[in-house]
Parts: C-alpha cells; structure tokens; sequence
C-alpha cells in the first residue's frame, strides 16, 4: 500500500502533534475532532483545513489509488455566501453557508503478502470536484483515481471556506485484515508474519532474567576427564558435550581452535577432544595431556538451560558455568526497537504502555542499521541470512534455517542492552523461551490502539463506556465493610462500586467533555477504531437525533450530558433540512457502495500514518512503477506476468535490508530499473549471443564455450578459472557479478562454510578457492534474485567500501547529485567520471520517484 494525506504540504508527524501544521488541521477546537466532538457526540471524521493562501489553497488530493464509488457536485447559494443568501436555505445553517459536495473512493490494495484489503476515503464539504483526466468531465462513479491525484476543491464549512471532512472507514472483515484482529487487545501468540512492518516489539514474561553481561560472549573453562585405556565409555564424546552446554560439537570446535595457552590445537574438527582427552596419546603411546591441556572452553550456561544441569551433577556444581543473573523481570515487560536513519532505539515499557527506559543512538551504543550486517555474520557466522533476520524481525520470516552451529539449546540467541526505570542498564535474549514478538503490523493495544464497539443503541451521542474510561476513567470506590470477608463482602463492594458509577457519571461526562480539547487526550483518540453508524443517513436521523428534541434537560435519560442544548421543534426541524442537504449514504449505496451504515472508523490522519510505514507494492502500485511501455514486447510479451513473479520476493527483500522510506524504495527501484531491465533480465546478457543467454537456467548455468563477451571478466572479482566470467556472470536484481561476490553471498545464505575456502583465493594458486555448482540459483529463484539484490545494496558494494547504501541516502533527495552518489556506491566511477549508465539511472529513478514520494 503506498498512502498519502489529502492535503500534501502539511507535514504528516504525530511526534510533534500539537504545533504540526498537519494535525493541527481542524483537531485543536473538540469540534470537527475524531472519533468525539462538541457536547461528547460521535464523530466518525476530523475537519481539515486546505494549506496554501486563500487565493490558493492546495487541491484535496485521493490518498491511494482507488475507483470513486459515489459523487455529488456542491449545490451552490443562491446570492453567494454572505447575510444575503435566504435563512430558510437548508445549507446556511448555524455560522454560514456549508458546501455539500461529496467523494467517495474504494481503495482495493495489499499490505503484505497475499493479504488484500479494502477501505474506503469520504471527501464531505467539496465546493467543486476536479475533471476526470481521461473523459475531461467531473469525476463520477466509476472513474479510476491514483495517489496525490488532485479530486476535488475544498469547500465551506459553517461559513469557514477551504474545510473537508474528511473520514476512512471499512467493515469488519477488512479491519480483521488490516488489524489483524477486530475487537480487543493483541492476544495472539505471534505477531503476523505476512504484515511486517515498523517497530518491533517483545513481550516479555515476569521472571526473565537480566545479565550484567553478554551471555552469549561470556565462555567459561571445563576440565576434560582423562582417557581410561579399556573403558571406552571414560572419554566425553563431542556430541553429548555440546548438548551438555547448549551448544553444537562444530560451534565447540570454533572455541577451542587454540587451547587457554593460546597454542594451536591438535587435530581436526572430528579428532581433536581425542588429543584433549588422551584418547590419541594412549593409542600411540605418548605421553599423557596434562590438566592445563585437558581444559578446554565451553560456553557460558544461561536461560532456560540453568535449570537443566547434566545427570551426574548438581545445582551447586552447575553454577560453575553459569552465567551471573543481576536482576530478573518482575512483571510483563515491552521492548520495543525501532529504527530511524541508521540508528536504533531500544524502550522498555509497561504493559499498559508507560515507558520506563529509553537506549538511544551511538552515544548509548545501540547498534545501527548500518552495521546489522556485519553484526549479523559475526553473532551468527553459519547463517548470517537466518541471524540478519533474527536481529532484524526478531523472527526468521524468510527461507534461510538458522544453522545448528549458530543455536544455543535449540534457539538462536537474540541479545540486547535495554535500560529499566531505575537507569540500570543490562542483557537479555530476546528470542529466549516464552518472548512473544509482534510488529506495529499488529497494532498492539500498549501502543494505545482501542476499538470502541460497545455503543449499541445506535443514537448519535457517546454511550461508550470503553471510551468514557479511557478519557476519564472511574476512580476506585471504597469499601462500604472493609471488615466483612468472602462472599459478601464482595458483593456489597460491588454494589457499591455501581451506585458510585452512577453518581458519579455525570460529573465523569462533563469531565470528559473538557478533556477532548487537551492535546494528551486528543492524541490518545487517534488511535481508536470506532464501530459506529455513519452520520450522512437521512432515514434513521430521528433515531440518532431524537433524543435532542425535549424542552427541559431534566426529561432526558440519566446517561445524557445535563449541559447538552435543547432543540425546539422548529429548531430540530431545521437541523433536520441541514442535515438532509449534506446526507448521501442511501444515494451512494444505490450507486453500488457495499457498506452497512455501521462500520468501523478510523483516525483518518492516524490511519495515513500508520500505513505509510507499511511500503508493500500492490499490483496496481508496482505496474505504475515499471509500466508496461517501458518493456520490449517481443522479449517481455505479458509484463504483468513478468512484475507479479518477482513482486512478492522484492517486497521481502526491501522489508529485510531497511529500504523502507518512500526516499529509499525509490533510489533502488530505480537503479534496479536499468541492472535488471525491469526484472526483465535478471542474469546479464551477452552481446554475441543474446537469446541464448538469457535462456532460463533450468537444466544449469549457461557455459557456451563458443560465447566470449564474458571474457571481460577474467581475473576480476575473484574470477581465476577458466569460464568462471560465464559462469559467475551478474544474476538477480543488481545484478550480482563475480566469483568472490558469490562466494560471499553464498556464506551468508548458509550454503557455504567460510571455512572450506581461502580468503583472497586470487592472489594465490596454492589457496583453496570457494566450490559453487549452481551459480544460476540466483537467476532460477524469483527469491534469491531479490535477495541477492538487497543484501549487495546492504553489505556487497566495494565502491560503498561494503556499507549499506542507504547510508549514502537523504530523506526526499532525489537531486542529480543525490542519484550519482547512489550510482557511484553501487557501480563505481568509470571511466567517463560517471557511473555506468547514469542518465538512465537518474530519469528513472526520478519518474519512479514521482509515484512513491509524497510530493505533489
């Protein structure tokens, strides 16, 4: 889904709210507010202001592709809009004249992996809707819109010109798949692994224990029981040890490469605990190892396996290699990480939300985004893939197993600093048993996110409990008997607790209705789903409004707000016309609208924000990216079919590797646009035998022997044998090219030990060089050729001296000169003093841009 606001010069920033140009649009009055405004009444919307100069106010804007279901052009006053226009005209009510033009637009988008939604966008209070681009007519009921397309004017509100009312909505079966749930708070076990996106977030459970140290650094020392000759069952075995400690018997051999003294081991990764033990020296008659050379390294006991000390042992024997606990949780515990220009934050809060403790930036030595990678093949050298995903998801979601050597007692450790509400700072695993993990994908109730369904009776006031505790929430009643025990005594309590809530509910109503004009509570609303009916019905208007229509405040029910006016009959009469001129509910179901009059609302504001974070490419968003005229028909006959088989892989991989910003996803679409043609070529082609080559690799790599256009390649990358230009030619989606820059992808997908190979094989004869017998994996796989593509714009690039590339990348810069320093970190300076292919590079990158920024 790629998403924008209506009005694109203010700035979408909920951290400064209050003094945002955007937020402040209609939301710092209570009236016009969501999802409750003047006297507590339902209010499924907010009331925006058009930036720009009176003589030029921006257009309204559709904030996602979408088809309009229902419009209605604004009826116009008869003398203009002034003490002139008739007092009878149901439109010039209250304050002024009040434009009725409306817009209603159906949005059918994806937000993750197979998971396709559909809301909808109202526009109310349009003074004049834009013509269609294609028929040059005012947009009507089935025309197709896009994102930042200017709909319509903004139009008058009360008097006020240049105001909308603008809400999103949907039912219930489309907020279960935008949510993830429709009712309540997060209550699944794991967050949602198709819909990933944002802060990721980590319950953990009372009693996790805290370390003043690394666990996973910490190593400890284990004496090794010497060889009995004739009692074969005396020698420790590899395997039984490193289950003892948690660990495998390869990762056991890493450790003890050298013994404590700093000398190199005897033996192999198979042999050497025989020259520890004495197993070899007995069978060859040398002398027996000593303590010191019997004592070798094992890893520090920590976690679930500190209460699982081997048979034979005891607690207190135990303890000698177990890691020192500082501290432990003593309730439920929120950690969340986020990431913002290279930087993580990490917070620690309650479960209700209350922020405890915040690491923050390089000063706090949080890791960055920047050095995951490297992090990454450090903590996790069998499959730095499965651990780039741990650190970064705190989940693997993709296809890359962790390997058994990166496991510690069957898990893949997940450690981080977090600081607590006391300033202590420590570790803890976050991948130990018993941590849940979620994303803001799940919108977890601590981060406030509320739905509001428990208003039935269908009128227009407020009657929510839920929402009336949350704004103001019922003080705790006191014990009639707090000397009477059991049954009883529980249930006067609870009587109690009632008449008090009844006493006291007046007074909570008018204290809530203060407090919807504060910003702390303003700010807490927007994250409310509101089931509730629409407020543009005319046939059920008694029922929503009838309650208004008595003479003394006293008639009305107990749960009504005492200070609420009073309409006479020719004052509801009135109110009745006014609202019967802007109402279209009835008309826009006519038109084929298919959606009841109760539904769920959301902030639309909160909403825009909230999914701007998602960045997955829908079919529609990615066929406006790489349109159909940009393909050679006889090479790519069906496009579509072409973008869908790569669409899903290149969502994942720019999810993984933090190319997430609408900046970001444009400078690699970009570049990928000309290394891969679109996806069209995703292996390079020769220039002699171009067809063939771009044959797909099903029955293996491409190796015409007769084919020198590859030959260019020779003794570079990494590239010594004869074919290896072929054989390692560039593949996948920038196009990976070159013996060492295969290798290296294949070590870090788990497919290659580090250690069967030299480093810098090149530059030796005598070296041993990395062994890839399906290189053409990378073009076979619409997986791998994404991925490959992201982990080269991550940690492959030589001309980037291995950094990411986002490093080189300014939020909204997509200037010549932002695109060359893109282009040069991926491809390097030729000779021409440019990148290869730069004004390819820029036109596309800019176009691209165009589509994905918010800009207008």
């Amino acid at each position: 889904m790629l998403i924008s606001a209506p009005f694109l010069r203010a700035v979408l920033q909920a951290d400064d709210a209050e003094c945002s140009a955007y937020w402040s649009l209609g939301e710092k009055t209570g009236k016009g507010a969501f999802p409750v405004s003047h006297q507590l009444g339902w209010h499924g919307g907010a009331h925006l202001v058009a930036p720009g100069s009176p003589q030029k106010p921006e257009p309204v804007r559709a904030i996602a592709d979408g088809v309009v279901v229902y419009a209605r052009a604004s009826d116009s006053p008869k003398r203009g809009v002034d003490a002139t226009t008739p007092a009878d005209d149901p439109l010039m009510y209250y304050k002024g004249w009040t434009s009725n033009g409306v817009l209603v637009l159906k949005h059918d988008t994806e937000i993750g992996e197979d998971v396709s939604v559909t809301f909808y966008s109202i526009y109310q209070h349009l003074h004049a809707l834009e013509k269609h681009t294609g028929t040059k007519l005012a947009l009507n009921t089935g025309d197709k819109v896009y994102r930042k397309e200017a709909i319509a004017r903004a139009g008058y509100l009360y008097g006020e010109p240049d105001r909308i009312h603008f809400e999103i909505v949907a039912d219930r079966a489309n907020v279960e798949r935008l949510l993830g749930r429709s009712a309540g708070g997060l209550k699944a076990k794991e967050g949602r692994r198709d819909c990933v996106w944002g802060d990721i977030h980590f319950v953990l459970p009372a009693n996790t224990p805290l370390y003043d140290m690394n666990p996973r650094e910490v190593r400890s020392t284990y004496l090794i029981r010497h060889f009995q000759t004739g009692q074969p069952g005396s020698a420790e075995r590899p395997a039984a040890l490193a289950s003892q400690f948690g660990t495998t018997p390869d990762r056991l051999w890493q450790m003890n490469r050298k013994s404590p003294s700093g000398a190199d081991r005897e033996g192999d990764e198979k042999t050497w605990l025989n020259w520890v033990n004495g197993a070899h020296q007995s069978m060859f008659d040398l002398p027996t190892p000593s303590a010191t050379e019997r004592t070798i390294y094992v890893p520090g006991v920590y976690g679930a396996l500190v209460d699982r000390f081997p048979s034979g042992s005891n607690p207190d024997h135990w303890a000698n290699w177990q890691v020192p606990v500082a501290a432990r949780t003593t309730t439920e515990l929120i950690i969340s990480i986020s990431e913002l220009r290279g930087a993580f934050t990490v917070t620690a809060r309650t479960r209700q939300g209350k922020i405890i403790g915040v690491l923050q930036g390089a000063a706090e030595k949080t890791e960055s985004s920047y050095e995951l990678y490297n992090t990454a093949v450090k903590q996790y050298p069998g499959c730095p893939s499965a651990g780039f995903e741990m650190l970064r998801f705190g989940r693997v979601l993709g296809p890359d197993a962790p390997a058994q050597s990166d496991l510690y007692h069957g898990r893949l450790p997940h450690i981080r600093r977090v600081r607590l509400s006391d300033d202590s700072i420590f570790f803890v695993d976050l991948n130990a048993p018993d941590v849940q993990v979620y994303s803001d994908a799940d919108f977890p109730h601590w981060q406030g996110w509320t739905f509001i369904d428990d208003d039935l009776d269908g009128n227009s006031r407020c009657d929510s409990g839920t929402l009336l505790n949350l704004i103001e929430p019922l003080k705790p009643t006191a014990h009639p008997a707090p000397t009477l025990r059991g049954v009883l005594g529980d249930t006067l309590h609870k009587m109690a607790t009632g008449v008090h809530a009844l006493m006291q509910y007046q007074d909570r109503l008018a204290r809530a209705t203060a407090k919807i004009r504060t910003a702390q509570v303003s700010k807490a609303l927007r994250r409310c789903v509101v089931k509730i009916p629409t407020e543009w019905s005319r046939d059920d208007f008694d029922k929503r409004w009838g309650w208004l229509k008595v003479d003394d405040p006293d008639q009305r029910p107990a749960n009504v707000l005492r200070t609420s006016v009073c309409l006479s009959d020719e004052a509801y009469g009135r109110l009745k016309r006014h609202h019967e001129a802007l109402a279209f509910w009835e008309d826009a179901q006519a038109r084929g609208l298919a959606l009841d009059k109760v539904h769920y609302h959301f902030h639309p504001l909160q909403f825009i924000e909230e999914f701007r974070k998602c960045g997955w490419l829908s079919k529609g968003d990615l066929r406006r990216i790489y349109p159909d005229a940009l393909y050679n028909k006889k090479e790519t006959p069906d496009p579509e079919m072409l973008r869908e088989k790569y669409r899903a892989s290149v969502n994942k991989a720019m999810r993984k590797y933090f190319i997430v910003t609408p900046t970001q996803m444009a400078h690699f679409l970009g570049q990928a646009a000309v290394e891969s043609y679109s996806f069209a070529r995703m292996m390079e082609a020769s220039s002699t035998h171009f067809t063939a080559s771009l044959q797909p690799e099903r029955g293996g790599y491409y190796n015409n022997p007769q084919d020198e256009h590859f030959n260019y390649l020779d003794n570079k990358l990494g590239n010594v044998d004869s074919g290896d230009g072929r054989k390692y030619r560039g593949r996948g989606i920038k196009h990976l090219t070159g013996r060492e820059n295969y290798a290296k992808y294949w070590v870090y997908r788990g497919w290659l030990e580090g250690s069967s190979f030299n480093r810098a094989w090149w530059t030796s004869s005598q070296k041993k060089r990395p062994t890839i017998e399906r290189p053409h994996a990378l073009s076979e796989d619409a997986y791998n050729c994404a991925d490959a593509g992201g982990w080269y714009w991550t940690a492959g690039a030589a001309s980037n001296r291995f950094l990411t590339i986002n490093s080189k990348i300014v939020e909204l810069d997509v200037s010549d000169s932002a695109i060359f320093a893109v282009s040069a970190a991926i491809n390097g300076i030729g000779a021409s003093g440019e990148p290869n292919g730069l004004p390819e590079r820029t036109a596309q990158t800019r176009r691209i841009s165009k589509i994905i920024l918010d800009t207008p």
